[in-house]
This record gives C-alpha cells, structure tokens and sequence, in this order.
C-alpha cells in the first residue's frame, strides 16, 4: 500500500462480500443504438456505429475474463431487402451503411461463450438486436426521423410521408400538414357512430384541403367490406380490396378501411381505421394521401417484434414450424393472421346467424347447418376436411373460409404405430372414427350442437403472451371459440 506520495504504508486490511453467484455472468445482450432510421443513403448520413454490450442479470456490463469466463461476437442481419451493408464484425462494433433501397432490418450481435470454468456454458449463444428502418427522404414529414405516432390505447399507429418531389431544392416538394393534427376521443358506447377517435390534419400553406383519420370500434370483429355493408351511410360505392400494412382493407373513392389488431393492456380486439380527404381536394393533397396509405403502419407497441428468426437468432422463419424449436418471433405477422382470423370467425358467425333466421319459418324449427350426412362427423367439420368446402358451405349457402395457415402440426399422434392410423391430411381414424388436432395445428373447426340451435367456431391464435382477444373463450388446441 503506498501513499499518494509514493511512500510504503504500513500493511491495512478489510473485509467485502462478492455479490451472488451469476451476476457477473451474461444475462442479455443489448445493442447501442436499439434503434436508427436513415434518412439519407449518401455520406456522411449513410452510416452508423453500433455497440454491443454484454448484461448481467442486474444490468451492470460484464468484462470477460480471458481463459476463465470469455466470448466471441458475430454480427449478422436479417434484411429481406437489402437494405443495409454490414462488416460481419467480430469485435463488439459494428457499422451498418444504407442502400439505396427504403425498409426495415433487424441487426444481430451475438456473444458466443468459449470458456466458462465455473458454470461450463461452453458454445452457449446470447443475441441482441437493433431496429434499423430506411426512410430516405430529404424532406420528410414530420420533420425529423421519427414518423406520427398515436401509442394510445385505441391508436398505436404511425404515419408518415415524403415530400420529395424529385428536383433539387424543396420548391418543388409537397405540402406539409400539421403536425399536431386536432384529435378529438369518444366512448363508442355514447356515440351512434361507435367511434374511439377522430384526427384532422390541415395543410400548413394557405390550401384548406384536409385529410382526416378516424378510429372506429369493431366489436363483432367484422372484416372491412362486411362492417362497411352495416353501416348507415348516405351514399356507398363499390369498394374495392387492397392491404394496408398487411391488413384487409377496402377504398372507396376518397377513403379507405382497415380492419387491424390493437394491443391495449392485455386485451387484443380490431378496429375499424378510416382515413379520407375532402372533396374537390388538389392533387398535391392526393398525393399526400397516397404516401401516408404507403407508410401507415399498425401495432407499434414496442412488444410486438417481429425479427423473423428462430429462437436461435440465426434461422429465417415466418412462423413456429420453420424452427427446430417451434418458436417464430414474428409477432407482428403473427397478429395480422389472428385478425384474419378473428375477421373470418365474425363473417362465418354473421353467415351462421342469415341460415339460420332462413331456415325455417317456425321459429321452433330455426337451426343452424346440421351436417347430418357429407362429413365424418354429425355436426362437425374442419377446414382440412373435404367436407368443409363441399356439404358445410353447401348447407350455408356460400364459401367457407381457410385458415391463413390451413395445416395440422404433423404427426397426427407422436406415437409412430398410432399415427399410422390416422389420415394425415384429415387426422381423422376412419376405424376408430377417431379425430385428432395436434397442438400447434391452424385450422378452423365448427361444431353444432345436438339439436342444431347451437353451435361453437373454432381457430387457433398464434399471438404469444398473456393475451386474450375480447368476445372469445379458450380451450385446448383450438384456442379461440365464437359460440351462439
């Protein structure tokens, strides 16, 4: 021990306590940035510098200790479009340079363990990810990198658009709108419209054209051209379908509807997102609407990732059966099937419900598709039977839809002996007149009841988490139940 002159001290002793036993191992790996947008694909805006750093359990940074617990890193990307160059680093850093090409990316670093003399966690793999979004544009709207956002509980949205207009300068480029629209809020239940919210955005130059965006309840979870066919409106045209985000939509001269998922606490449901501009509206006011319809984006809470990568963080995948271990992150592609198939269940009940009002004209005898000849089952059908597009839909009187993913998680039973009793395409056992549904499977099932004046529809939802979609109930491998 020496002084702060330099002098030897006499010897001094203490006492410390080391902190429990895994704190200065990996616990996760967070990337610095988590997140860039680039603007610009030219230098000096075209790059950027990423760290990765490796965290224990109580979030303090771990520092490897050669020979006794240490790791290596890899850099990787997921990056569909191309829109990154990355080194492949093997250090902590990393540099990502824009493509000319506007998306999205995921970033990968991942610390490989090579020595680990206490724990043996040898070749164990921790990963952390970055966001990166190309958004190139001079002059963007809003002004900035970050697009309009609404993270409230019946919005989580975003909007966005470039006013580029290809010359040098901005003389040329579109108007801007107001960034801070006037927004009104409601409670559905007061209002004959059932509306959640109401957003205007005026121009900011002297025009006094408009777009407007509106936020409706869809509590019978209805697709958009059916909920558009309930509604009162003074003049309807004839829509015609197209996706926003992913989503089913349908325009309609100067407006277009989305029937998408929102997450609010632990409660999933679909709105109904109108947006439209006025009548008699300028061209650049068009083309304003046009771009914002490009960009408009769904589901921005910030737990609903979607990396397209196994579990692994290595493999590409679009949903769990592409990986070894059955887990897919793709959670925003996840919630656009399970609206579809919210939406799908809500016009079958809708179709179920005009059968059955039609059935008969003694309200006694009023019953729903009985199945009683055509299917392997009485009453009962899937969406991978024959009998599902063949005696059901002919019974109802129009087509029956498919699951998104319409398959069975294969093998029908583990058991090799037993599942060489069963149909694979069907599941069914024709000489046990037996059905199976293995977990994880996606179809749609519908049930009648004995007396036909009941029934219960039936998918599976592929959304993780402790959520639930409202107007539902839960059971084994068909999760989700619409029932009357």
């Amino acid at each position: 021990i020496k002084s702060s002159d330099g002098g030897v001290l006499a010897p001094y002793s203490w006492q410390f306590t080391t902190m429990a036993q895994g704190i200065c191992q990996i616990d996760k790996i967070e990337i610095d940035p988590d997140q860039h947008t680039f603007t610009q694909a030219t230098p000096p805006q075209n790059f950027k510098n990423f760290r990765a750093i490796a965290r224990a359990k109580n979030n303090q940074e771990v520092v490897a200790v050669i020979g006794v617990y240490d790791w290596s890193w890899q850099w990787s990307k997921s990056d569909p479009a191309t829109i990154i160059k990355i080194t492949n680093s093997q250090t902590n850093q990393e540099t990502a340079t824009a493509e000319n090409v506007n998306g999205e990316a995921t970033l990968k670093a991942e610390a490989k363990i090579i020595t680990d003399i206490i724990n043996h966690t040898d070749n164990k793999i921790y990963t952390g990810y970055a966001e990166i979004t190309n958004r190139l544009c001079l002059n963007p709207w809003p002004a900035g990198t970050e697009p309009y956002k609404d993270s409230g509980a019946y919005a989580n949205f975003s909007l966005y658009y470039c006013r580029d207009s290809g010359a040098e300068g901005v003389d040329d480029d579109l108007p801007g709108l107001n960034e801070t629209p006037a927004v009104q809020s409601f409670d559905p239940a007061k209002e004959p419209e059932k509306m959640w919210k109401d957003y205007l955005f005026l121009r900011t130059d002297d025009s006094t054209d408009a777009i407007g965006l509106r936020i409706f309840d869809n509590s019978e979870s209805l697709a958009p051209l059916i909920w558009y066919a309930t509604q009162n409106f003074q003049s309807k045209g004839s829509p015609s379908n197209l996706l926003v985000d992913g989503y089913e939509a349908i325009k309609d001269g100067r407006s277009v509807y989305v029937s998408a998922a929102n997450l609010s606490g632990s409660q999933l449901f679909t709105n109904i997102y109108l947006i439209s501009y006025n009548e008699n509206a300028s061209e650049a006011t068009k083309e304003i609407y046009n771009r914002l319809l490009k960009s408009w984006e769904f589901n921005i809470n910030p737990e609903i990732t979607d990396h397209h990568l196994c579990a692994d963080g290595q493999t590409y995948c679009d949903k769990d059966s592409d990986c070894p271990d059955k887990t897919c992150d793709t959670m925003k592609t996840k919630l656009v099937r399970d609206t579809k198939r919210i939406t799908d269940l809500g016009a079958l009940k809708k179709n179920l419900q005009i059968f059955y009002e039609a059935s008969n004209v003694d309200p006694a005898l009023k019953h729903f598709p009985q199945l009683l000849a055509g299917s392997y089952e009485i009453g009962h059908t899937t969406s991978k039977w024959p009998s599902w597009t063949s005696a059901f839909a002919s019974e109802l009187g129009v087509s029956a839809p498919l699951d998104p993913l319409n398959g069975f998680q294969l093998p029908c039973k583990t058991d090799s002996v037993l599942n060489a009793k069963y149909d694979q395409e069907s599941c069914w056992n024709e000489s046990q007149k037996d059905f199976v549904c293995p977990e994880g499977s996606h179809i749609y099932e519908y049930q009648a009841s004995l007396d036909g004046t009941g029934f219960s529809i039936y998918a599976n939802m592929e959304y993780e988490g402790d959520v639930k979609w409202i107007n539902g109930s839960y059971r084994g491998c068909q999760n989700f139940k619409m029932t009357q």
